[in-house]
């Protein structure tokens, strides 16, 4: 069915999506950490992901008459990203369009504002929870809701121009939120968290941005450098993950916490901290935390610490002492919101 560019959020039926309601014109996706097994992932080793609740909200609006798509950003600002060229912050929204333009034979002309939580370069997949959002707001101007298959789709080849090679861990967890295992070559499987409520994330950001090709090729030159004890790292990095997984089940908050510590251990051994991971990791375990450790690629970017709600504020007043930004959130989040 053909959408003419002048309606407001006009709604249609489409035998896979349904019924849309106008009113529920702004989305919501969220960031996510990466718990245990980033940069092992790239040789065959699990990962485990989880949703957090800093999210990115996207709302939508269609222009009477216009022929433009526009983008306003609290983090980078506005740009016209169709038919202009958009800056190169916003070439993954542009690529969004033109797929949308593809399916439905016609752009349709919208204002969507983005609204993010998200450190940028950080870590916790911003540039998916953006291009998620993004997605199912661009379809709200369609008059459709997508199944969320096709969001995640659509995203992940966002995805491909800002990261190149990308997992699809990002996108995946935005779209369908919670907890998370990917395996490379096999896909993804969810898994059943049961941490009580009174157990909070505190991440920590660094300020320091930081080039995940460049961390990815540094621990991989390693492991070769290391041969048969490179080797070693990996196979300890494979057990941690197995027993992660079960103490997520029983929601072993002590075990979690000293396994997070050893998988930080592990990214140190192969070079991609810093001394002031160091000491932001260092604090949060001096100040209380069950453990602590780099989320995502190193070299910058965040940590993660396991906190008790009685020791949060210790916790984080310590980190914000050294660290650009402290936020205080969970794990095992929802996915994309509507409304």
């Amino acid at each position: 069915m053909r959408v003419a560019s002048g309606y407001s959020l006009p709604v249609w039926t489409c035998c896979s999506c349904g019924w849309v309601d106008v009113s529920e014109y702004c989305v919501s996706a969220p960031g996510k950490v990466i718990l245990f097994g980033e940069h092992f992932v790239v040789e065959g080793v699990p990962a485990i992901a989880s949703a957090i609740g800093l999210r990115v909200r996207a709302c939508v609006t269609t222009e009477v008459g216009g022929d433009r798509v526009i983008v306003e950003s609290n983090v980078f600002g506005k740009a016209e990203v169709y038919p202009a060229k958009p800056p190169s912050w916003a070439s993954q929204f542009r690529r969004i369009i033109e797929l949308f333009g593809e399916r439905f034979g016609e752009i349709v002309a919208a204002k969507i504002t983005i609204e993010s939580s998200l450190p940028v370069g950080a870590g916790l997949g911003s540039s998916a929870a953006s291009a998620v959002a993004f997605t199912a707001a661009y379809g709200l101007a369609y008059g459709i809701r997508l199944p969320l298959p096709e969001v995640s789709q659509l995203a992940f080849e966002a995805e491909k121009l800002v990261h190149g090679k990308p997992s699809g861990i990002d996108n995946t967890i935005s779209c369908y939120g919670g907890t998370i295992l990917y395996t490379r070559g096999r896909g993804f499987e969810h898994l059943d968290v049961n941490l009580p409520q009174t157990v909070k994330l505190v991440i920590a950001d660094s300020g320091i941005q930081r080039s995940t090709k460049q961390a990815v090729s540094l621990v991989l030159a390693r492991k070769r450098k290391l041969g048969k004890l490179g080797d070693m790292i990996y196979d300890v990095a494979r057990e941690l993950v197995h027993k992660a997984i079960d103490a997520l089940r029983r929601a072993d908050i002590e075990l979690l916490g000293e396994l997070m510590d050893v998988n930080h251990g592990l990214l140190n051994a192969m070079g991609v901290s810093l001394p002031e991971l160091e000491t932001l990791v260092h604090r949060a375990r001096r100040a209380g935390a069950y453990g602590a450790k780099i989320t995502g690629a190193g070299l910058g970017g965040t940590i993660i610490a396991l906190v008790d709600d009685d020791r949060v504020d210790n916790v984080v007043r310590s980190l914000s002492e050294v660290a650009a930004k402290v936020f205080i959130t969970s794990i095992n989040g929802p996915g994309l919101k509507y409304g």
